[in-house]
This record gives structure tokens, sequence and C-alpha cells, in this order.
């Protein structure tokens, strides 16, 4: 591995301390290792073959009392062929500690199989731990898998390109990655301004009893919620608590998520609450991966066969669809759905027809927020930008991007979350290179898209059958199935 590849995903991942234990060092390393075989530069058998146990893994340099700095140096460079100076340089760049590792106060067992179960399930490999382990540590209660095929300087790099191509829109994904557009986010959801996430719960808690009905009576195999953005957690514990208290079997519960801080954030919010009967029954996992390649990962990595046993439940809620490309996403995932499985999803609505000027302002109002305008600043740091650049906006449009027939002719109105530069052009040195930003140009950062129930039902029904309709005339939730 070479040390511009390490330094590009320690740089991404964050990981460094001045003084930092050997525990934390290891984790970082580990994550550049899955990094390096992502873009071929090892292979995973060389790798899990280091982590495999035994006299010649890292597990003597834990077990062993006379545990010898330079010995573990030497033998990082001779197994990984990463220099101990290139790695020092790298990580006294960067103060932001590895999150969520206490180290201090659990005691070396509990400490120990935490580590384990984070070095494997950063290669995808299962761990059991103790059933007790959570207690002490609260990563335990987890399995994880990464599937990233793109470092964060090359995230990096495609922002850039956005913002500097012809049509000058980011992806959504970067209204989550990174710790601080996380924050922004989980601060917006919480915002009086913001209503999605507040008609998402309502819509669930007052049909709850029916979506729990459903299904658990309609197939007898054992059940997997796949949660497609997890947010706070909330939502999803709603549904996993719900479903263990209505039935006797196990549960697997898997969030995917495009940021790892909202997926460690979210799953204590779904896992701590819970009855200690109920912990016992959920089976945690994560992954961190764009769900937008849930067709390339899902069956292959996540599934046994390609027809599981289980019936997999996939939750799209708070209005997610509404920030991607509707066909893409939801032919993906109804290409992963086996037979009987189902998708809970929910949009905003509008009504029939075009808006008075009135009611377009009603629904960029929830986007003209002071934590929104945060989260705006927060996604285009990343492309050098300042709010001394330009200002935010909001506007409207009946034809943005639409690639589906129901959704055109006023069935569908797009909110541009929008940031128009200064009059003077800028050009900014980011990332390694030298980006130009025209004069007046308007960049649209993200955008939430809001359906006519009709529209919303037939954009369903060209990839799967909706069961159960739940939908007022203000927000619409489905309960659809794969036939």
């Amino acid at each position: 591995m070479s040390k511009k590849i390490f330094g590009d995903y320690i740089r991404s991942v964050k990981v460094a301390v001045e003084g930092m234990t050997n525990e934390l060092l290891v984790i970082g390393l580990f994550k550049a290792a899955n990094h390096a075989i992502a873009i071929g530069q090892t292979d995973s058998s060389t790798v899990r073959q280091w982590m495999s146990g035994g006299n010649t893994s890292y597990t003597k340099f834990f077990t062993n009392k006379d545990f010898n700095d330079s010995e573990f140096i030497n033998y990082l460079e001779e197994h990984i062929g990463i220099s101990w100076v290139d790695v020092k340089k790298e990580l006294r760049k960067h103060r932001d500690s590895m999150p969520h590792i206490d180290y201090e106060t659990a005691d070396s067992n509990t400490f120990f199989r935490s580590l384990t179960n984070q070095f494997r399930a950063i290669l995808g490999k299962s761990v059991n731990l103790s059933e007790n382990s959570y207690h002490n540590y609260d990563d335990s209660f987890y399995k994880g898998i990464v599937f990233l095929d793109k470092t964060i300087d090359q995230r990096n790099h495609d922002f850039l390109d956005l913002l500097t191509g012809q049509t000058r829109q980011t992806d959504a994904i970067y209204m989550y990655l990174g710790k601080e557009s996380t924050e922004r986010y989980l601060e917006i959801m919480m915002s009086a301004e913001y209503t999605l996430f507040r008609d998402t719960r309502a819509m669930l808690d007052k049909h709850m009893k029916d979506i729990i009905s459903y299904i658990t009576s309609t197939s007898d195999k054992s059940l997997r919620i796949i949660s497609l953005g997890i947010g706070n957690g909330e939502k999803d514990y709603s549904l996993v608590q719900h479903i263990l208290n209505a039935t006797t079997q196990n549960l697997e519960y898997l969030a995917v998520d495009i940021s790892l801080d909202m997926l460690q954030i979210g799953i204590r919010n779904v896992y701590r609450p819970l009855t200690e009967d109920n912990r016992n029954r959920l089976n945690i996992q994560i992954a961190e991966a764009d769900f937008m390649d849930i067709d390339r990962f899902f069956v292959d990595r996540l599934l046994p066969t390609p027809k599981s046993a289980k019936r997999n439940i996939f939750m799209l809620l708070g209005n997610t669809l509404g920030n991607f490309q509707e066909d893409q996403l939801l032919n993906k995932i109804a290409d992963v759905m086996n037979s009987g499985d189902i998708l809970l999803v929910d949009n905003q609505l509008k009504r029939e027809g075009r808006l008075t000027p009135e009611e377009e302002h009603d629904y960029m109002n929830m986007y003209n927020s002071k934590k929104e305008h945060e989260m705006v600043y927060a996604i285009l740091k990343r492309g050098g930008l300042s709010k001394d650049d330009g200002r935010i906006e909001q506007d409207v449009s009946y034809n943005h991007h639409l690639t589906n027939a129901h959704l055109k002719d006023n069935n569908c109105l797009t909110v541009l979350q929008q940031f128009n530069l200064n009059n003077s052009a800028i050009s900014k040195e980011i990332h390694g290179r030298r980006v130009k930003y025209p004069k007046n140009s308007i960049i649209t950062v993200y955008y939430s898209r809001k359906y006519t129930k009709k529209a919303f039902e037939n954009i369903i029904k060209d990839v799967l059958e909706i069961k159960v309709d739940f939908s007022n005339d203000k927000y619409g939730m489905f309960i659809c199935q794969k036939a």
C-alpha cells in the first residue's frame, strides 16, 4: 500500500490523536487495509490471514503482557508495508480521535472482544460476542460491512466536478456525508420548520398496528428489516420494537447509510431503549454504503443465496425517495427484493395541478431555516465555498430533471435549495486542485420532490404492488410488495 493511498484514507476516516494508543492505530490500519482491498492494492486473503489468529497475527500484541511498541511497528512494516514514520506524519495532521471506543473504562476482555468485532466487521466477517458484552461496551452489539468503492478524497473530487459541471447540482449523498453534515441534518430533523420527520412519525404511530399486522400475518418466514437511510433511528426503533413485541422470533435489522456517523448514532437510538429480552432477540448489522448501490452489494454481501429464506422489510421513509431519481432507486430496490418482500415507503404530497405562489412559498419555507442554511454551508465547505461567496435561496420547479412520465404535467413539485454566487468569479485551491466558479452561477445543493397522490401511486405501481394505502391529502405512505 503506498504512502499516498494510506494517507488519503487516514484523512477520510480521521483516525488521529497525539499519543494514540496502539489499539486505535490498529483500527485505522485495518480501515486503510480494507480500502486498499477495495481499490485493488492488495487482496482480502492477505489481510484476513494477517488477522486470522494465532502467533502470526495481531492478537499476540494484545495478549502478550510484554507487548513491545517497536516489535509491533516492525511487524506492521513487514506484513503491510507501511512505514511508521509515514503513519505518524499522517496521524499528527488531525486531532479527531476514533469515536465510540471507551477503552479507558471497559475491562480488557470486553475491550478485546469489541476490537475484534470492529476488525472483522470492517471485512464483513461475523463475530459471536458474549451475551453480556454490550453492557460494558456500546459498539459490541452490532456487526458491519463496508461497501464503499471510493475514498473521501475521491468523493471530494466528484463533488468539485458536480459543482463545476454543466448542471451544477450536487448529489444527495453529500447531505449526510461527513460528521458536520450529519450533525446539521440531525438538527434539521428536530427543528420546528422541518415537518417531514414529524409527519413520518405521526403516520407510523397512527397505523403501526395495521403495519405490524400485515407484516406478521401474511408470511410465516422470519423477518429482516432493511432501513435505507437511518436518520436518528427513532422511526426504525418504533418498527423494530413493535415487531419484537408482536412476535417471539428473533429479528434481523440492517441499517444502510452512506454516513458512518449517522449509522452509529441511529443504531444506538434503536438499541438502547429496547428491553433486555428484545435486545437479545435483535441481530443488528450496519452497512456503510450508498444505497443507490444496493443492487451491487445486497445479494452478494448480505444474502447467502439470491432467494433468501427470510422476508425482507425495506424501509424508505422520511421523504427520502424525493431526494433521489425515483426510477433508479425504486428499480434497484425492486431488483433485490424476493417474492413476498415488503417496501414501506412515504413521501410528502402536493395537490393536483399547478400551485399558487403562496402554496409554493409554504413548501419552500420549510427549507429556509437557520439550520438548513448551516447544512448548506457545511456541504459547500467541501467545495471551498462559504457564506461570503454568495447567498442561499429556494426555488421551485415542475420539470426539474424528471425522468418518469407520471411526474410530468405539474404532478411533481421540486423544491430546490440553491446557492447563488456573487457578481464576481471565484477561484479556489481545494483538494489539491484549482477550481473556478463563474460569477452569478447557481448551484443546486439538494432538492426535495413532492408528488400528487396519483403520481406517487403510479411510480410505485411501475415496479411493485401497493397492498395497503395509509395516505392522507398531505402525506403518502404505502405498504408495497413484490409479486
